[in-house]
């Protein structure tokens, strides 16, 4: 029973991903790893319930309207996104860029939030790293203020970061690896010739809550620019961390 209902979880989750797009039952079997009669007799469950729907006969399959019922209109983890999103709104209009607040959960990286920035040319953060840990700003700097344990499960999932991050293939390198981003603070990403990637850390009475990010496309970037933004992000953090304090008091 447990695993047919893991089966279940990891297709709608997978279902998720890509809300709208019609997927086919070939993909969606690749994906979990399970012979594809046993992924369209879960599916057809889960049609009957009304979490997942297939418009049309041997088409792909969506999330259904119980999916979308079950967070009631809210969006997840508002306790974190309520509090941040003023102080966000804020960064982004000082930058000009956009905006991003993740979380980690279970090795598994959410974006809880993108507030856009006032430039025409925008980097899409919805579609740019949302899984990938290691060659995110955001994803190494989640990673860097996690447990043993949690970390552990991230390698599990994704395995070492080898020629992504630093050439990484066994714990103690990316102990110290995230050991060094826990020291700075932040982490900045320039290895890619289209944007620079940042991230802060966010707490919350000293405790790690949260990762904000911000990209900056390659022609906007200048001498002198990166130390501006890392002290207009460190400045948000200190923030939204106040904010998220204050609401409890």
């Amino acid at each position: 029973m447990a695993k047919a209902v893991e089966k279940a979880l990891n297709i709608l989750s997978y279902l998720g991903q890509g809300p709208g797009r019609e997927i086919p039952l070939s993909e969606i079997s690749e994906h979990i790893g399970s012979h594809p009669a046993t992924v369209a007799g879960v599916l057809k469950l889960a049609i009957g319930c009304g979490y997942v729907e297939q418009r049309r006969v041997r088409g792909g399959y969506t999330l259904g309207p119980m999916a979308y019922r079950l967070s009631q209109g809210n969006a997840y983890r508002m306790d974190l996104v309520a509090p941040a999103e003023p102080e966000m709104v804020r960064l982004a209009r000082r930058v000009g860029e956009s905006v991003l607040l993740t979380t980690l959960t279970r090795g598994r990286k959410s974006i809880l939030c993108v507030v856009n920035g006032s430039q025409d040319v925008q980097i899409r953060q919805d579609l740019v790293g949302q899984e990938d840990l290691y060659t995110t700003a955001t994803g190494r700097v989640l990673l860097a203020y996690q447990s043993r344990h949690e970390i552990g499960l991230c390698v599990a999932l994704y395995g070492y970061p080898g020629r992504e991050w630093g050439e990484i293939h066994n714990e103690e390198e990316l102990i110290e690896a995230l050991g060094r981003t826990r020291e700075r603070g932040h982490e900045v990403k320039t290895n890619n010739p289209s944007f620079a990637a940042y991230a802060v850390p966010i707490f919350e009475h000293g405790e790690f809550v949260a990762a904000m990010g911000l990209m900056v496309p390659a022609f906007r970037r200048t001498k002198g620019s990166d130390a501006k933004i890392l002290n207009e992000m460190k400045e948000t953090s200190a923030a939204i961390s106040l904010a998220l304090e204050n609401r409890k008091a």
